[in-house]
């Protein structure tokens, strides 16, 4: 009886997250720090939203694309607020690019800083899991060329 208490105890301390102490009490490098340790989009969702972009107008394959995927984060005023406060996970962001076969998925913990400082095709978008829709806001070469306007169009 007591191995099966401990196993209960054990599972049930396996679930549990450090303390999510107020805003106040952080420096902007452990916020971050905080928000890169909170949960990522699951690869189930990412696989229906890639589902859905497949083969659409001006994305076409996806194995040729880099697909950068985060939640969305929200403002706040309140500095007694906890960090998860900051993440909306309601909206899951898409920041594609087009590099080479194979070039695969990333999950970060928080938005990135897109560096498309080279031209390259660019799709950036979001999912909102509220409506069940993908939006692009924007799908074509990043410094002009042949560009798709796709702006605020839902899969």
């Amino acid at each position: 009886m007591r191995g099966g208490v401990l196993i209960l105890a054990m599972s049930l301390l396996a679930g549990c997250h450090a303390p999510d102490p107020p805003l106040q009490n952080l420096t902007t490098d452990e916020i971050f720090a905080a928000l890169e340790r909170h949960p990522k989009p699951p690869y189930q969702l990412l696989d229906r939203i890639e589902a859905r972009l497949e083969g659409k107008p001006c994305i076409g394959r996806l194995d040729g694309w880099e697909r950068i995927y985060s939640y969305d984060t929200q403002p706040t005023t309140d500095r007694s607020a906890p960090v998860r406060k900051l993440i909306d996970e309601r909206h899951v962001l898409l920041d594609f690019r087009q590099v080479a076969p194979g070039a695969g998925r990333r999950i970060l913990g928080m938005p990135g800083v897109s560096g498309h400082d080279a031209p390259v095709k660019i799709v950036l978008g979001r999912y909102d899991r509220t409506s069940d829709k993908v939006w692009i806001d924007v799908c074509g070469e990043n410094f002009g060329g042949d560009t798709q306007p796709m702006v605020n169009v839902a899969f």
